[in-house]
């Protein structure tokens, strides 16, 4: 039986497919759920009216590529290319004689920042020209991530006692629930993985502790000690990505171990965007040649344990910053040149590091905390004016079909693509 039970699972890792010919079970048609262009497609089990702990064909269509995850409560369709936008699908889960019918559309991404952030931070989200509030906490929001589903947030605010609570909501600003609280300490550099259940935190105790907290099973587990910044998870939620300050380290942990699995020399603003293969992403070393201080860009690949050299600029004399990948062939990154002084540009490069488009060339501003949505088609960045002292940060979209800039929001900042 075990071997039957895993000849299945293989099977059903990359199926695809149209309607079986079986008859639908009673009940077993959802209403239609929103979800993003990357999935996964979370299907409870209580609401199928049959057992699908083992014997199931899982079909798709339209047909896409996916990968299943059978787990004891819910069966997961994790899509390895995007869902179209606003297209409609239907996940199929066949057992005999019975189908149960799973319909979907894929929504519209949406860009979540801090608005206000000098006088009353709140989030905001910006969604098909609309701002809507999606919290109300009087000005006390300290930091906020998004999970890559796009289902969830999770937001630090400041608490009576002078430090931090954690709190957990969904897309819409609604089912807020604080998940941990911080006490007297602040709590912040947050992350949340894609199906919203595992968090991870900086608290900021007399020495620092980067902390996982597991919140189904209400599980605390401090990872490491130290100035811990850029904390993150990959996209399959297998991984945490962060970067150890005083020993220049960008670390990545296995959470199935906790075993740290890879190291590497690299620093805060070099670390760069994960793959759409779930394992890969991108970051930069500096090299020092005869003092002056050089960016090579790197990729690397967890599952091959491969580092792959892409660029450098020092024939050029140029500084990338945080490297993202765009398309197949190219990235985007920020610039900085040797005549620019503090201001860094944003280029898109191919992985020679050949310039193929500058997007921005304006020197008085420095433009950051760069974020494309899921389908590459709106990148939203950070600009701030250098040559006044009182200038305020703004949050700007750049939309890739039309060459078009689009200011969201001024005295902004942490602008993040929720699918």
């Amino acid at each position: 039986m075990a071997r039957k039970y895993l000849l299945i699972q293989l099977v059903l890792f990359f199926v695809t497919g149209a309607l079986s010919g079986c008859s639908i079970a009673n009940d077993a048609v959802n209403n239609t759920a929103s979800v993003g262009s990357t999935g996964p497609i979370s299907i409870d089990k209580e609401d199928i009216p049959f057992n699908v702990d083992k014997d199931i064909i899982v079909q798709v269509t339209p047909q896409i590529r996916f990968m299943l995850e059978n787990s004891s409560e819910a069966l997961l369709i994790i899509p390895t290319e995007l869902f179209e936008i606003e297209r409609e699908y239907s996940v199929i889960v066949n057992k005999g004689g019975l189908d149960y019918v799973h319909r979907i559309i894929i929504r519209q991404p949406c860009l979540v920042y801090i608005g206000d952030i000098t006088n009353k931070p709140e989030i905001w989200r910006y969604c098909e020209q609309e701002r809507i509030p999606l919290t109300q906490t009087g000005g006390r929001v300290v930091d906020h991530a998004v999970s890559r589903s796009g289902n969830w947030l999770v937001y630090a605010v400041k608490n009576e006692k002078g430090g931090t609570d954690i709190w957990k909501m969904d897309r819409e600003g609604k089912n807020n629930e604080k998940v941990y609280g911080c006490g007297d300490f602040i709590c912040d550099n947050l992350a949340i993985d894609y199906l919203g259940i595992k968090i991870a935190f900086l608290k900021k105790v007399p020495k620092s502790e980067l902390i996982l907290f597991l919140m189904s099973e209400n599980q605390k587990i401090i990872v490491e000690r130290g100035i811990i910044s850029n904390v993150d998870f990959s996209p399959s939620g297998q991984f945490l990505r962060y970067f150890e300050n005083n020993k220049s380290n960008l670390r990545v942990l296995d959470l199935a171990s906790l075993n740290l699995i890879q190291s590497m020399e690299s620093d805060s603003d070099l670390i760069g965007s994960w793959g759409h293969d779930r394992s890969s992403f991108l970051f930069g070393m500096r090299n020092y040649w005869g003092g002056i201080a050089d960016i090579a860009i790197f990729e690397t690949n967890i599952g091959s344990e491969s580092l792959i050299k892409l660029f450098d600029g020092q024939e050029l004399s140029i500084n990338y910053f945080q490297p993202t990948y765009f398309e197949s062939e190219n990235l985007v990154v920020l610039v900085r040149t040797g005549f620019s002084g503090n201001s860094k540009q944003i280029w898109v490069v191919n992985k020679e590091g050949e310039k193929v488009l500058e997007l921005t060339n304006d020197y008085q501003y420095d433009h950051s905390s760069l974020s494309w949505n899921s389908v590459e088609e709106k990148l939203a960045f950070q600009r701030y004016l250098l040559t006044r002292s009182d200038s305020q940060s703004e949050v700007w979209v750049w939309e890739k079909q039309d060459n078009y800039f689009q200011l969201i929001a001024e005295n902004a900042a942490r602008a993040i693509w929720m699918p």
